[in-house]
């Protein structure tokens, strides 16, 4: 396939400007790998309790909430909690022509260390206070620009394929030795053209091999996990076509659906019934734990606490502990805080404690 032969000599070639700090081909730090939708650390099992944290791929070029308090504040609530991985989702158009950008004083006026840092300086300090604090990291190309949500990058004549493959070389350069990355995500629920036919012009599993290819080839120390999402904005894997078997990342490979209930826009009724929902999950991704596939949901929207109930009883029974739900934000329908910025919203802490409640405590330091 032409595409992947390009993909492939742009993973071969360093066709990206030089990265500050860029060393190539050193043993990575840590060990990562999954089997039977258990995550492990240096063949150590370890449990999951993440969240998400926006800003970067938005025009604030920053972390959410930095005008309310500082990364650190955020970071030792979120530690008290028992939270121990935080989701970074970027934008294309950040990564590529604004992460040397300073971001307007407001939207970091409570954090003075981020005060007159680029956005990519701010990104730095955020993997410096995570490495000390031993929480880990992924990163998620969540979309194309930094403003709105648009299809996958076909057509987008800002954004051709090289663009979509520098914008994680731009990150990864950097980074790629951090003691404390975890993951990355691919690609931000995926949708429109995005699809699992064989026979179309955009197959959503074979880009994902494409482009795990060309990271592997680049990083052959590295042993990240890969988050591949579902098509119809990361919600569904039904009739995908993925084929990793014989890949040497093959262990490495985590399905992540996201969930939100305006997809039973009568979930709260008697109309819908709650083997209904269940049908749903399993038919969209609950299938893949039944074919020893790993699973980890990294989304999850809804203003009802019946729903979220019924969501949790049954990720329970498929036991799908490893989980990233809410947001490090005030929304009422997926964030974790109230409208202060720093009071938890108790029922989703006790939904996501009862999904989670043995969070593994990392001492990346000590490794």
């Amino acid at each position: 396939m032409l595409w992947k032969q390009i993909l492939l000599l742009l993973g071969l070639f360093n066709i990206v400007p030089a990265a500050r700090n860029l060393r190539r081909n050193l043993p990575a730090t840590i060990q990562w790998s999954v089997k039977d939708n258990q995550v492990f650390m240096e063949d150590q099992p370890v449990n999951l309790k993440g969240i998400t944290w926006n800003g970067l791929n938005s025009d604030t070029l920053s972390f959410f909430g930095l005008w309310k308090h500082s990364l650190e504040f955020y970071m030792d609530q979120l530690k008290n909690q028992n939270f121990n991985a935080i989701l970074v989702p970027f934008s294309a158009e950040w990564s590529y022509y604004h992460r040397n950008t300073k971001p307007f004083h407001s939207t970091i006026s409570n954090d003075f260390e981020c005060i007159n840092k680029t956005s990519i300086q701010i990104l730095d300090l955020f993997f410096e206070k995570t490495r000390r604090k031993n929480l880990m990291v992924v990163l998620n190309l969540n979309r194309l620009h930094k403003d709105f949500m648009t299809d996958v990058w076909i057509d987008e004549p800002e954004y051709p394929i090289n663009v979509f493959y520098n914008s994680w070389f731009n990150l990864l350069d950097i980074y790629h030795e951090s003691k404390n990355l975890l993951g990355i995500d691919i690609f931000g629920e995926p949708f429109g053209r995005a699809n699992f036919n064989l026979n179309n012009t955009f197959n959503w599993a074979n880009f994902a091999e494409e482009f795990l290819d060309a990271i592997h080839t680049r990083y052959p120390s590295n042993s990240w996990l890969f988050f591949i999402e579902g098509i119809e904005y990361g919600t569904s894997f039904k009739n995908n076509t993925f084929q990793f078997n014989g890949k040497p990342y093959a262990n490495r490979i985590v399905y992540t659906p996201h969930v939100y209930d305006d997809q039973f826009p009568d979930a709260y009724t008697k109309k819908t019934s709650v083997d209904e929902l269940y049908l749903q999950w399993n038919n969209n991704f609950g299938f893949l734990v039944d074919q020893n596939k790993s699973v980890l949901i990294t989304n999850c929207k809804s203003r009802s606490n019946i729903w979220l109930n019924f969501f949790s009883t049954y990720v329970s029974q498929k036991n799908l502990a490893n989980i990233f739900l809410w947001e490090v934000n005030n929304d009422p329908t997926n964030g974790i805080f109230y409208d202060d910025w720093q009071t938890f919203d108790d029922s989703k802490l006790s939904i996501i404690n009862s999904i989670q409640p043995n969070a593994t405590h990392f001492y990346i330091n000590a490794l």
